[in-house]
């Protein structure tokens, strides 16, 4: 605080990120600093067995409260290339310093690498900061000379994502983690496909109309539970849309009834709605597209998110209300109908999570059930869609027009 400097370093299964802000005269030394003790890690071995409690302990409790719990079980569906709690757990008992050191070797010289500095900064600083992290990178066996940091040209990176069939209804069920837990957590996740402006802009749509009226009527009408909410999810490239809720008055089938209850009534709330009234949510939708980032890291994660999924579109609110703001009321009604229509034959992509407390566990298992140990069956159900991750290179051929 002191230096006016803040660091975080932040682990995400798949990548490693280092956040830096503060005074930028001075980013390029704690950069430096940060990767130095990266590549000269040599813990002693009670500081290093206490790191390892440390994460144990942080990987255990990431999933006691319910509603995380089922979270997590519904990204690792989708996610086929993931790796369970219970193999990262074993993975970590068995890890030594020695292990450590030389990971830490390959990733710094294997992985693809990226930053972003943004604020206060003049290219000459930030060509500076990035040779500062570049000295402490070896160069990979695939990257030519000025190819961009994530892969050459015969190392794409990729990701498997599960993508769920016209019709196919599967259910995660799971007992919660803690005994004593009185919640219980459902989330009913329903997948559209890959990412695209329509879809997005539509969902966008959606969240902003059915919002408050999904919360007004499970949570304060009916009492369902403490936390309700449903929104837009994007999950590496698939789109879909999530309802969840935790209570601890009524088990997952419950809530799953009064999810189906309210997303069918809903058809009848969307049609009923005045052209006017639509038109006013459309405006409310794309006014929040528009609206300016409050800070500078607000500003920073919106690019940095482009950046880490491989977009690279930092336009891509705009094509949104291009597409949101042609979206006539019946042909969303149409969309609508396709996808949360309870009699659809093209949509209908379901994947339901419970997480039950000990008094509903005889009361949450059917046919569509599948649990921990089936995983490997639900993937081998789906069908598989893999995301590019588009290299530097081929977002200079875009801008180029190439």
């Amino acid at each position: 605080d002191v230096a006016g400097l803040a660091t975080s370093v932040y682990s995400c299964q798949e990548r490693l990120e280092i956040k830096v802000e503060g005074f930028s005269h001075k980013l390029p030394t704690l950069v430096g600093e940060i990767l130095e003790g990266m590549a000269k890690f040599s813990p002693a071995p009670e500081r290093f067995e206490a790191s390892k409690e440390f994460v144990k302990r942080s990987l255990k409790n990431s999933i006691v409260k319910p509603s995380r719990h089922a979270t997590y079980l519904r990204l690792m569906s989708l996610q086929m290339d993931a790796w369970p709690l219970e193999f990262q757990l074993a993975a970590l008992e068995k890890l030594g310093v020695e292990d450590t050191k030389a990971f830490i070797a390959r990733l710094l010289s294997e992985a693809h690498k990226q930053v972003l500095l943004h604020g206060n900064a003049t290219l000459a600083e930030a060509n500076g900061l990035v040779s500062t992290a570049a000295g402490f990178f070896g160069k990979r066996e695939d990257e030519g000379e000025g190819e961009g940091e994530r892969g050459g040209a015969g190392a794409p990176h990729t990701k498997n994502m599960a993508q769920l069939k016209p019709g196919q209804r599967f259910v995660h069920s799971a007992l919660v983690q803690n005994p004593s837990e009185q919640n219980n957590a459902s989330e009913v996740y329903i997948q559209l496909g890959p990412e695209n402006d329509g879809d997005y802009a539509a969902l966008s749509l959606l969240e902003q109309i059915m919002y408050e009226p999904f919360f007004d009527t499970l949570r304060t009408k009916e009492q369902l539970g403490y936390s309700v909410h449903c929104g837009l999810r994007n999950t590496f490239g698939m789109l879909g849309f999530c309802f969840v809720v935790v209570s601890s008055k009524f088990g997952p089938l419950h809530i799953e009834e009064r999810v189906d209850t309210f997303l069918s009534d809903f058809s009848k709330t969307l049609a009923d709605m005045s052209a006017a009234e639509y038109q006013q949510h459309v405006k409310s939708a794309v006014e929040a597209k528009h609206q300016q980032d409050q800070t500078l890291t607000e500003e920073t994660e919106r690019h940095w998110d482009q950046i880490s999924m491989g977009r690279y579109n930092f336009f891509q609110r705009n094509h949104h209300v291009v597409e949101m703001s042609k979206l006539e009321k019946q042909t969303f009604l149409d969309w609508y109908a396709k996808h949360f229509g309870q009699e659809s034959s093209e949509g209908g992509r379901r994947l339901t999570v419970r997480i039950f407390n000990p008094d509903h566990k005889d009361c949450v298992a059917d046919d569509r059930s599948y649990s921990d140990g089936d995983l490997l069956n639900f993937r081998e159900e789906v069908d598989v869609f893999t995301k590019t991750f588009k290299t530097p290179q081929s977002v200079a051929k875009l801008v180029k027009g190439e």
